[in-house]
């Protein structure tokens, strides 16, 4: 099928695995999913929304979702907003992980950031496939974004 989304999942009890391949608007969407306590959904950043989270959460399983934080704000215990670039700027462990709150209309979600710095060679390639694209869509580059392609 071309141009279609193919979303993984991966559910763990049982050691199945599904995979839905749509064509639908809001493919990348997690909101027509039906999962179960238990299970882990995987996703890439098209579906890292937090519409999705509560998705996972409202059915009790569980997440891993690539996210850009610029739009996809996380507050603190007192509700405060992280602000992830400087957490991630602090010194401290090459895995980082912090437990935050992923907040949506009507909902909080306790949730574990992970982040994870890539190897100097793989930085500087996605740094440079972001500098194509803003190039080829002539859009003005943000340091931000290229911070950003140095973690995972």
């Amino acid at each position: 099928m071309t141009g279609g989304c193919l979303r993984p999942m991966i559910c763990v009890p049982g050691g199945q695995s599904q995979a839905t391949v749509s064509d639908e608007p809001g493919a990348e969407s997690l909101a027509h999913s039906r999962l179960h306590a238990g299970e882990v959904v995987g996703a890439d950043n098209g579906s890292g929304e937090r519409c999705s989270v509560a998705t996972v959460a409202d059915q009790q399983a569980d997440g891993v979702f690539g996210i850009t934080p610029a739009t996809f704000p996380l507050q603190d215990a007192d509700g405060e907003a992280v602000d992830v670039a400087a957490w991630l700027r602090q010194v401290g462990e090459v895995v980082r992980s912090l437990a935050c709150w992923c907040v949506s209309p009507g909902q909080c979600d306790a949730v574990r950031l992970l982040a994870l710095p890539r190897p100097a060679q793989a930085a500087e390639a996605a740094r440079q496939r972001q500098r194509q694209k803003a190039r080829k869509h002539g859009r003005a580059l943000w340091e931000a974004t290229l911070f950003w392609a140095g973690w995972i």
